[in-house]
């Protein structure tokens, strides 16, 4: 008896469904349990802020597992599974302590490549013509450039908004690849300045009553290394007063 050519290609599949099966149950077996903290935030404080500290977090917290959900969705960046949430807002979120970390306060960016000598004149004409780039999210209740021009008392036509992007990191991306002007939030676009991947060409700003928040669970248990977390991000901000 031999097999045929549908019966061999029967035994392949099952051999390495069964492989599978069992490295699986190793990996059970040897599971050793590892406390995990789980953060929350939205995308863009995830990846304009906290990607590059998580060597920070690892080093600070190396026995613990560290997971990150980042979403603009209140829904999965507050989940069940969520212990400790970084959201901007306005400190209102039921069920939770809210710290604020900082000021909501927006300013222009751009490259430094990109065309902005003429903005250390008269530099609202030449906002006016610049390709800005806007953000198109429905998620997000964040300034557009209408409000910001308003905030600023200028109310003139937009000349060029030709550019939307329904996602902020891929905003402040266009805009250090040269494609135009966006709108930067404080702490989120600092490092880029620092780097000197983005400038800004104008002084001006605006702030709101806005903002961005630590958010722990009421009634929560103690916990050691959420604590360790929480003293961290709020030194980082010189909040004076970390949650107990």
């Amino acid at each position: 008896m031999q097999l045929t050519n549908e019966g061999r290609e029967y035994q392949h599949t099952v051999t390495a469904v069964l492989k599978q099966l069992a490295g699986a149950t190793m990996d059970i077996q040897n599971v050793v349990f590892t406390p995990q903290l789980v953060i929350g935030c939205d995308e863009s404080f995830a990846s304009q802020w906290l990607s590059s500290r998580i060597n920070l977090l690892t080093a600070m917290l190396p026995e613990v597992a560290l997971r990150l959900i980042a979403s603009d969705d209140y829904r999965e960046s507050l989940g069940a599974e969520v212990q400790v949430a970084i959201l901007h807002g306005d400190g209102s979120w039921p069920g939770f302590r809210a710290f604020r970390l900082f000021d909501e306060e927006v300013f222009p960016v751009c490259s430094p490549d990109y065309n902005h000598a003429p903005a250390t004149g008269d530099w609202v004409p030449w906002l006016l013509r610049a390709q800005l780039i806007d953000l198109a999210d429905s998620h997000w209740n964040w300034m557009n450039w209408r409000m910001w021009l308003a905030g600023n008392a200028i109310d003139e036509p937009l000349g060029n908004r030709k550019l939307q992007i329904n996602s902020y990191p891929l905003v402040i991306e266009a805009a250090c690849d040269g494609h135009g002007v966006a709108l930067g939030w404080r702490y989120l676009v600092d490092d880029l300045l620092a780097q000197g991947r983005l400038v800004r060409p104008v002084s001006a700003s605006l702030k709101t009553e806005s903002g961005y928040y630590l958010l722990c669970r009421e009634n929560q248990p103690p916990d050691k290394n959420l604590q360790i977390f929480c003293d961290w991000l709020l030194r980082q901000f010189e909040y004076a007063d970390p949650p107990r």
